[in-house]
């Protein structure tokens, strides 16, 4: 990931919930672990948690 588009950057970061989901997956695929996604996107691990679960269940209903 390039320091521009680094989450964190000011600006750079997600802030919509489609956003959110899709940074998670972005991080997700370049292989962090939900930790290391929770400490990026500064938030906390449930919540990723459950941006990843359901970015992953809309994923799997455009595919079918």
């Amino acid at each position: 990931m390039s320091p521009n588009d680094h989450p964190t950057n000011p600006g750079s970061g997600p802030s919509t919930l489609g956003e959110q989901h899709r940074w998670v997956m972005r991080l997700a695929l370049d292989g962090y672990s939900v930790h290391a996604i929770a400490g990026e996107l500064r938030l906390p691990v449930d919540v990723v948690e459950t941006l990843l679960t359901e970015a992953i269940t809309h994923a799997r209903g455009q595919i079918r």
